[in-house]
């Protein structure tokens, strides 16, 4: 996964890198629950400064590898070809690494990126990344289905979003934005 540069960071590691810590479980001689829990720490202490790259990544709206690429891919790493491995994690996933010469084969950063942020990282932010919740309703209407359901998703993995969904009907033109939402 490439980083991008200005990210946010916590104790040496960007929020690109928590995300990954926090999905593979892997970090260090941590156990696969504890780098879960450092990974989660990491990104509350980052908090709403994260929020700006989160929506800003389920906004992509590139396409996965072509079936193809992804067999080539795995057979390599398979045969350790030019450097490729599989590496294992402990929640029993398996990833497949490419050698630096078959990089050009994957670029998937942006799309993982993606994933990691719908799937973790509102949540991880803590019940403040309620205030992400006029973008993601904007972004739950986009004409990419993709967008759209990544920006749903996320809404409800925000923590205690209910008080702040109350707030947010007091204000009339969001409530009427989240009732086109929820209707």
């Amino acid at each position: 996964m490439a980083y991008w540069s200005g990210e946010p960071r916590y104790d040496g590691k960007t929020l690109s890198e928590w995300l990954v810590v926090y999905d593979f479980g892997r970090l260090g001689s941590l156990s696969f629950s504890e780098a879960q829990q450092r990974a989660q720490v990491a990104i509350s202490h980052i908090g709403t400064s994260a929020l700006p790259w989160l929506v800003d990544w389920i906004q992509y709206e590139g396409q996965r590898l072509p079936w193809w690429k992804d067999q080539a891919l795995i057979i390599a790493c398979k045969l350790h070809i030019k450097g490729s491995r599989v590496w294992n994690v402990a929640n029993g996933r398996a990833i497949y690494l490419p050698g630096k010469s078959m990089e050009w084969m994957v670029d998937d950063s942006k799309w993982e990126r993606a994933d990691y942020a719908y799937r973790y990282g509102f949540k991880l932010v803590g019940p403040q990344a309620a205030v992400a919740l006029p973008d993601l309703l904007r972004l739950s209407q986009s004409s990419n289905s993709i967008v759209s359901a990544r920006a749903r998703y996320a809404m409800v993995t925000i923590p205690n979003l209910l008080p702040q969904l109350v707030d947010m009907l007091t204000n009339r033109p969001a409530a009427c934005v989240l009732a086109r939402f929820v209707g």
